[in-house]
């Protein structure tokens, strides 16, 4: 599994990619020691996202404002923009 941390928006991601998709483990990230060591909660999405632009997932997640289903929103545009970048021959 490889993983990124996007601290912008408090999330990790793990992911895999298979022969045409991608599956995604997704961590909301409660808090910073320094600039590399980070607070890990517990999963919040898990799903995958084929070739074609096809995602499925199912989630844990609390809303409490705006702010936080817009960190949503650019979580899911980063796992877009990976599995773009490493599923071979998609159509993303």
């Amino acid at each position: 599994m490889k993983e990124k941390v996007f601290p912008e928006i408090w999330y990790k991601i793990e992911y895999d990619i298979k022969e045409s998709w991608m599956d995604f483990v997704c961590f909301k990230i409660s808090g910073y020691q320094d600039k590399n060591n980070f607070d890990i909660e517990n999963e919040s999405i898990r799903g995958f996202i084929k070739g074609d632009g096809c995602m499925e997932f199912d989630q844990s997640e609390h809303y409490c404002r705006i702010e936080h289903a817009e960190q949503t929103l650019e979580l899911f545009k980063e796992i877009y923009k990976i599995a773009k970048e490493e599923i071979e021959g998609n159509d993303i």
